[in-house]
């Protein structure tokens, strides 16, 4: 199974940030938090595609958003591996989405920045 959540987001980082048809960016793929990127006191995260060369860490918090609306958010597990909370997205305006998880999480993500090998993000 690990295997194949791995394979996912390799697949899924290059997927189009666009929403085929729509024209609206948004920001499918796989990101994980660039940590040493964030600045202190800022509820603004970077995120940077699952293919960066990020520097070794014990582990990293991301995302997976699909186009058909499914996103999980990933994060270092108890026993020193992934945790994945599966769930939906819905556009509510041009840079937020409001999420719906199975297990408690968070239930709004809207981003700042967005180019190209970066996202600012605040996951509420």
């Amino acid at each position: 199974m690990r295997y194949l959540l791995v394979g996912s987001f390799i697949f899924f980082a290059f997927s189009c940030a666009f929403v085929a048809g729509s024209g609206k960016k948004l920001p499918l793929g796989c990101w994980r938090n660039s940590h040493e990127e964030d600045q202190p006191n800022v509820e603004e995260k970077c995120y940077r595609p699952c293919t960066f060369n990020f520097p070794a860490a014990r582990g990293r918090n991301g995302f997976m958003m699909l186009k058909d609306g499914r996103i999980a958010l990933t994060g270092p597990s108890r026993q020193d591996g992934v945790d994945t909370n599966w769930g939906s997205w819905t556009q509510i305006g041009p840079q937020e989405l409001k999420l719906a998880f199975s297990k408690p999480g968070f239930t709004r993500l809207n981003w700042t920045t967005f180019k190209k090998g970066e996202i600012r993000i605040r996951l509420k």
